[in-house]
């Protein structure tokens, strides 16, 4: 039993959680506008403005945001990389740009090192989907790239990038992300693990709705900005979601996906790469991650609404084995009838590939079939939140 437990979990855990979607405390906004390091006052804006440069980028313009919270240890290196792209300054115009959440364990004071080279926001409060809002409000690229302070770029990422927005088409811009340990030892894997889909993805992500696509991690994206600004700013009040993942969701609507079959970004596995959510499922995660599932579903469906395009809500939820699960297993913890195996083994059924399928269908048995903690942990080290 427990090596079947194991084989369900996997050992990408890991790999998926961190980023720190959790640990963030809410709170209303009591934030200083810094670019570079000014206080907020009626000065902000014109700072913001002097560094940033008069009107709008677009075209080969990229903006990299780099949101942070207490990653000392590494901010230096992904800072360092954003300035360091190859071509920069003559093949195209970057401003790199730092939204730092609150940082207490001497990040301010590395990025304060960089002087007038970066842009900084400093912010007091507020979760990791409010330092996406911002940044890209105070960024001014036509591309536009979200790094995780704890991971960098590759040396020619944004030339990887901008290669395919040559293609007018293309909304966003998908690498793969190396993954490496805490001192950018290389572990031998990659994200996504499977061949990412490119093209027109709008009808799949129709028929199947948010998470029906497999991507990169934050880090390994880029954004056509036109096109953010149709969806931006994202909510900030949920919790249980990465701010990612609305992006992922909607932007294939507008138009094409782009896949370069290279290292764009690593990923970096640390003591931290963990988020609390993933320390145990109780009827109060279960709630939460329903609850942010439930408001990428109203975001999806009302971009597709924007586009005249029709969503089906009620299919996307039912088709969903992720959430299919957790109902069902929030529904064995309450003890009330919860979703039918044959809803949940169709959902599963809808899984984007045959492997997928298969570990699916697993993992909805065992949710039904084991003893409820047992249930609890396969379910707990199976399902990636951050895909649905």
């Amino acid at each position: 039993m427990n090596y079947f437990l194991i084989w369900l979990s996997g050992n990408f855990r890991p790999l998926l959680w961190k980023k720190g979607r959790s640990v963030q405390k809410a709170g209303p906004m009591k934030d200083r506008l810094a670019i570079p390091r000014a206080e907020a006052s009626q000065g902000g804006a014109a700072t913001a403005a002097a560094w940033m440069g008069t009107g709008r980028a677009t075209g080969s313009h990229v903006s990299v945001i780099i949101t942070s919270h207490n990653y000392a240890a590494y901010i230096r290196q992904c800072i360092d990389s954003a300035l360091e792209q190859e071509g920069a300054g003559r093949d195209f115009g970057l401003d790199v740009l730092v939204v730092d959440n609150y940082s207490s364990d001497g990040s301010r004071e590395i990025i304060a090192g960089y002087g007038n080279r970066i842009g900084v926001i400093l912010k007091e409060e507020g979760r990791q989907i409010s330092s996406f809002n911002q940044g890209f409000a105070a960024s001014r690229g036509g591309i536009v790239i979200f790094l995780d302070a704890d991971d960098y770029l590759a040396p020619d990422a944004v030339l990887t990038h901008l290669h395919a927005f040559r293609d007018p088409a293309v909304v966003r811009s998908q690498g793969y992300m190396t993954v490496v340990g805490p001192g950018g030892q290389e572990l031998g894997r990659r994200l996504p693990g499977r061949s990412a889909p490119q093209g027109d993805l709008g009808a799949r992500i129709l028929a199947t709705g948010p998470g029906a696509v497999v991507s990169a991690p934050t880090s390994g994206n880029a954004w056509r900005r036109d096109v953010l600004e149709r969806i931006m700013p994202l909510p900030e009040t949920v919790q249980g979601i990465g701010a990612d993942t609305y992006l992922m969701d909607s932007v294939p609507l507008f138009g094409r996906v782009a896949v370069a079959e290279r290292t764009v970004a690593f990923y970096r596995v640390h003591g931290r790469s963990f988020g609390d959510a993933v320390k145990g499922l109780n009827r109060a995660n279960i709630a939460v991650w329903l609850d942010g599932y439930r408001t990428r579903v109203q975001r999806l469906s009302s971009t597709a609404g924007q586009l005249r395009l029709e969503p089906q809500e009620t299919r996307w939820a039912t088709r969903n084995w992720r959430i299919q699960t957790l109902e069902g297993l929030l529904s064995r913890m309450e003890g009330r009838r919860g979703p039918g195996l044959a809803a949940q083994l169709a959902a599963a059924a809808a899984a984007c590939s045959l492997k997928g399928r298969a570990r699916a269908s697993l993992i909805v048995l065992a949710s039904r079939l084991l003893p409820l903690p047992w249930a609890l942990r396969v379910a707990q080290g199976s399902i990636r939140l951050n895909e649905m």
